[in-house]
């Protein structure tokens, strides 16, 4: 689905790949603990895209995380918090995730809402090495959206 808006930490929000550095398309592979993802979104906190659901779809679905390419580095807190929200209400909120937090998968009901906005923070530290991944990320939806 084509983005409403975007913005990120560093660099573009990256399709399909880690967020890499400042250029779009430069990011690696997404992986999670040791398993890596063909489609997704990369980003780097502070975060956010929005995409027009227009009411059609249902489920939102992902597996959320700290890019592998951060683990076993120094020089940075690494921490991240998602949230998802529809037509601005919250309807998911991580807590702190960091390299040793499980990959989260989610399964969040967005019946009925009109955008979707997924929202990466900083954990209140700082943004250094956030590379949030928002892996195997689907929307069920009918009606073409």
């Amino acid at each position: 689905m084509p983005f409403q808006s975007s913005s990120n930490g560093w660099g573009p929000v990256e399709r399909d790949q880690s967020n890499g550095e400042n250029a779009q398309g430069d990011g690696q592979p997404i992986r999670l603990h040791d398993v890596t993802y063909a489609k997704g979104l990369g980003m780097h906190a502070a975060g956010s895209v929005r995409v027009w659901l227009g009411g059609t779809c249902t489920r939102f679905t992902a597996a959320l995380g700290l890019d592998q390419e951060t683990y076993g580095r120094s020089d940075g807190p690494a921490t991240v918090a998602y949230s998802v929200l529809a037509d601005g209400v919250s309807v998911y909120e991580s807590g702190t995730v960091d390299r040793d937090t499980a990959t989260k998968r989610i399964d969040v009901d967005v019946t009925g809402a009109r955008r979707l906005e997924l929202v990466v923070s900083d954990a209140g530290d700082g943004n250094a090495l956030d590379h949030a991944d928002w892996a195997d990320a689907k929307l069920s939806c009918g009606g073409g959206a």
